[in-house]
């Protein structure tokens, strides 16, 4: 288990590409399903409502997103302390729960591999992530340095400006849109070195070895 860190950074993007999730989000908006089941102080996202209720919002506000299973007490207990924080902030952030058992398709966007996983994203992009149960005033620390890293930046916040990303992490999304899987890979690895923790390195090379391996078996 990892704790959560006070700085802010880049920390995944899942096994898809969340800046396309984002573009056909703002030009279907409209078509989005409604919104899932509210839970104290979030709402329950599904696939109809995905796009809308994380991508879409974290334009406005930064979007904390539980992937959580009900049969696990240590994801029940994160879900209430983080419920218990986004009421006490009144709005300021969005909270964002995924039922894995319910809806895998979602936790297979994030590239996730075990629950409780929380990831944070604003204007569209990943900030970051951790698994497992923290202390309410580790999670505190850390939902006040999400919400000192996105002031002035998004629509909900007066701001308009980008969300920071971090250099290396763009440069190895760049080389995966480009198709340049290899670099992509090397780069990818050398950030799962670094951080351990990193599910957007591991589902990226997840994907870039599955894309790989259909690649070469095409006639």
């Amino acid at each position: 288990m990892t704790r959560p860190r006070p700085s802010i950074g880049p920390a995944l993007a899942g096994a898809v590409d969340l800046s396309g999730l984002k573009q056909r989000a703002q030009q279907n908006a409209s078509s989005a399903g409604p919104a899932g089941p509210a839970t104290p102080g979030g709402t329950e996202v599904n696939e109809a409502n995905f796009e809308e209720q994380v991508i879409v919002r974290s334009d406005e506000v930064p979007v904390v997103v539980l992937l959580w299973s009900p049969r696990s007490d240590a994801c029940v207990q994160l879900l209430e302390t983080l419920s218990d924080l986004a009421v006490e902030d009144g709005g300021r952030w969005a909270l964002a729960t995924v039922n894995v058992d319910v809806t895998p398709r979602v936790a297979q966007i994030f590239g996730v591999d075990a629950v409780p996983t929380v990831v944070a994203l604003a204007a569209g992009q990943p900030l970051s992530s951790f698994q497992g149960v923290q202390p309410p005033d580790q999670l505190r620390r850390w939902v006040d340095s999400l919400m000192s890293a996105t002031a002035g930046k998004l629509r909900g916040t007066s701001g308009s400006g980008e969300v920071e990303v971090d250099p290396q992490l763009a440069q190895a999304r760049q080389q995966l849109e480009d198709g340049d899987f290899d670099a992509a890979k090397e780069s990818y690895q050398a950030i799962l070195d670094a951080n351990p923790a990193s599910v957007e390195a591991k589902g990226a090379i997840r994907q870039i070895e599955f894309l790989t391996r259909a690649t070469a078996q095409r006639p």
